[in-house]
């Protein structure tokens, strides 16, 4: 079965396995809660900044999953189109050409990359939210050790 695809997910730049892990070793940094005070007072100081880094990631890797969802969806009225029409063995229902169309070797693969790219955005998801419950924790770690020190 030989379709042509107005989109090429080959050709496209989405989050790379490297550049993931190269943004895991940050959210690793950005999340990590300092000892000391002013390590705490530092840290809270750039909350902001983290967290408006970490909304621009999320954004551009919801993105990039709309896009490939999009071209996944592109794919598939493609396939159903020609497993209805060009198909040599003449399938009787819209739901045996959809099924058709979710095995082809082509839609799983677009399928495994948009996957992929989908638990890339949960995690950095999942990295945003930590980061903006951390100021609350960095202020009642500042305010113990203030106490501990005899300084409340």
């Amino acid at each position: 079965i030989i379709i042509v695809i107005i989109y090429s997910l080959e050709k496209e730049v989405f989050m790379t396995k490297e550049k993931y892990e190269e943004l895991q070793k940050k959210a690793d940094e950005d999340v990590k809660m300092p000892s000391d005070m002013n390590g705490l007072m530092q840290k809270n100081d750039i909350m902001a900044t983290l967290i408006q880094e970490w909304i621009k990631i999320c954004n551009r890797q919801a993105y990039n999953v709309i896009e490939i969802e999009e071209r996944i969806n592109q794919l598939k009225g493609k396939l159903v189109k020609y497993y209805k029409y060009e198909d040599n063995y003449k399938w009787n229902t819209l739901a045996e050409c959809e099924s058709q169309a979710m095995y082809n070797p082509q839609f799983i693969k677009y399928r495994k990359v948009y996957l992929k790219q989908k638990a890339y955005l949960k995690f950095f998801e999942d990295t945003l939210a930590n980061l903006k419950g951390m100021p609350y924790s960095i202020k009642n770690d500042i305010e113990w050790k203030k106490y501990g020190m005899g300084m409340s």
